[in-house]
């Protein structure tokens, strides 16, 4: 279960435009951390009130959907953060796992690309 419901995200994002984007006021009224509505402000700006959804299940991606996620990081696409809104992932953390896993399973495949000569410009 989530620790804020859309509804409670939503009131949070409407009182931080209500008053000005005024980000110490709004954190103050409902005691809650920078990071966490960052992330919601983020969100909302990119998709609006459906950006703030709660997911109710787990979602499951294919290794294909996590490839195509890695592949955009790794060419300089996108930066995790960016790429979250893009793929309409829920945090980057999901990100950071993935880019781990393939690292430790993948460093060979890295290494050789990086040293390949039509690679190099």
């Amino acid at each position: 279960m989530t620790k804020y419901t859309q509804t409670f995200k939503q009131q949070f994002v409407d009182f931080y435009f209500d008053n000005r984007k005024n980000l110490p006021k709004t954190l103050k009224h409902f005691q809650l951390v920078r990071e966490t509505v960052r992330r919601w402000i983020i969100k909302f700006k990119h998709s609006g009130y459906n950006g703030l959804a709660v997911l109710h299940h787990k979602q499951i991606y294919s290794s294909e959907f996590k490839f195509q996620v890695i592949q955009s990081i790794l060419s300089g696409q996108f930066i995790s953060e960016e790429v979250t809104l893009h793929f309409g992932l829920s945090n980057s953390g999901i990100v950071s796992q993935w880019l781990q896993t393939f690292e430790k399973r993948y460093k060979w495949l890295i290494t050789e690309t990086k040293r390949s000569p039509e690679y190099e410009a």
